[in-house]
């Protein structure tokens, strides 16, 4: 489908402009400088009960000026004005439904059924792309297997910073190490779905889970210095709202991947993290145990040490850091 214009779509609320209310992407030559189609790209959004919020999203998709896209929303049964946004912009939307699922990565999954694009990406209902992300995402993603780029967070209260990426290969994401920005960061569609997809069994690190397997099996990454995406932080936002449920997925997510036979690359990262969890843990408690003398913690310190080498030479989180806090008397 092509991106409608401007003109098309209906008039923005009240008070709303600049980018992608009153303005809109500069519309992409139907073919390109050599000649050749553009590739079709795939979005889909998940969403529930974000009615203050969708429109702004939908609209960012909309009006990318873009000739070959197609657009799923995949809603959970939302009971606000979410359905009424949708069906104002039901003309340019390939696909939408409103039904109860089990959960934000269930509803991608929903998506893909319906999804025939050479690259994807997934925008939250609470979130939006950066006017022209598609048509740098088509020149930029024909020459690497993941493309990531700059990502500005904002609240509503007005601020802003502008995130960008850390170090982008499977063991450092394993090792929390590196970072990415899930709406600045763009995939293959067929290789996403030869990595295995989105497991729907996770809540919050999904997509986490998914960029592991995806750069175990195709590792070349292109960083571009434009920014791709707004993300939303605010009070429900899980991000914001639900961090212990990031950190159950995480060791959730490592030890279904320590057991994989199908990627066998990603056990050796795994085995050291999970390793390094359980030792942190130790010490945690060495450090809540008052009843304990420090010469007694820190000899029970050393010996859990020995347990792993590596761990225990961080300078702030392993054994160093323990000792200087034991020692200055903060312990």
């Amino acid at each position: 489908m092509k991106c409608p214009d401007l003109t098309d779509l209906p008039s923005p609320p009240p008070g709303k402009t600049g980018w992608p209310w009153t303005e809109s992407a500069p519309a992409v030559p139907k073919v390109r400088s050599n000649g050749s189609a553009w590739p079709r790209i795939s979005v889909i959004t998940p969403s529930f009960n974000q009615g203050i919020y969708i429109e702004e999203t939908i609209r960012s998709v909309l009006l990318q000026g873009y000739p070959e896209i197609e657009y799923i929303i995949i809603d959970g049964g939302s009971t606000d004005k979410t359905l009424e946004i949708i069906q104002k912009y039901a003309s340019w939307i390939k696909h939408w439904e409103s039904k109860k699922d089990k959960g934000q990565a269930n509803a991608i999954n929903k998506g893909l059924a319906h999804c025939t694009g050479k690259f994807f990406n997934f925008i939250n209902s609470d979130d939006y792309f950066a006017a022209g992300t598609l048509a740098l995402v088509a020149e930029k993603l024909e020459t690497c297997d993941l493309l990531i780029g700059k990502c500005i967070n904002f609240s509503d209260d007005g601020t802003q910073e502008i995130w960008e990426s850390g170090q982008m290969d499977f063991r450092a994401l394993i090792r929390q190490q590196g970072a990415f920005h899930q709406p600045a960061t763009w995939l293959r569609l067929d290789y996403l779905c030869k990595a295995g997809g989105f497991d729907d069994l996770y809540q919050y690190c999904f997509d986490w889970d998914l960029i592991i397997r995806y750069l175990a099996m195709y590792p070349r990454v292109r960083k571009c210095e434009e920014v791709l995406a707004y993300f939303r932080l605010h009070a429900t936002s899980k991000t914001v709202s639900q961090q212990p449920g990031f950190q159950r997925d995480i060791a959730s997510v490592l030890l279904k991947l320590l057991r994989q036979p199908e990627i066998p690359q990603l056990h050796a990262p795994c085995d050291h993290t999970l390793r390094r969890a359980v030792f942190y843990s130790h010490l945690r408690r060495l450090e809540e145990s008052a009843s304990e003398s420090k010469f007694k913690r820190a000899c029970k310190a050393i010996a859990l040490s020995f347990s792993d080498p590596i761990v225990r030479l961080a300078p702030t989180g392993g054994l160093v850091g323990f000792m200087r806090r034991l020692a200055k008397g903060k312990l």
